[in-house]
């Protein structure tokens, strides 16, 4: 689709339902259009990493935002800027639909 775009996170932590938010600044958001790849690290503004419910998964925050939040289904998403990482927004618009998903997961 014309309008498709690559975006994502690295977590530092594997998903899991916790209260309140977890993870470390080794977490980032990216989006890439074409070769272009951008990359926003954390800020040290706070620690909003991971925020994990039953009913969403949500990385980066403060002010009432995240920077990339999915539902439950992963099937609907928005973005926004965020403190975490001071980052524009991942996709064009900031309300989306998830048409591809790709999680890995690896320890060393």
């Amino acid at each position: 689709k014309q309008d498709s775009k690559v975006f994502g996170a690295f977590l530092s932590d594997g998903l899991s339902i916790q209260r309140g938010y977890y993870g470390n600044g080794t977490c980032f958001l990216f989006t890439t259009q074409g070769h272009s790849t951008s990359v926003f690290p954390s800020t040290g503004k706070n620690d909003y990493y991971i925020h994990t419910e039953d009913s969403f998964i949500a990385v980066g925050g403060g002010k009432g935002v995240f920077g990339l939040w999915i539902d439950k289904e992963l099937w609907h998403g928005h973005t926004c800027s965020c403190d975490t990482f001071d980052n524009l927004p991942l996709t064009p618009e900031l309300k989306f639909e998830i048409h591809s998903l790709e999680i890995w997961g690896f320890s060393l």
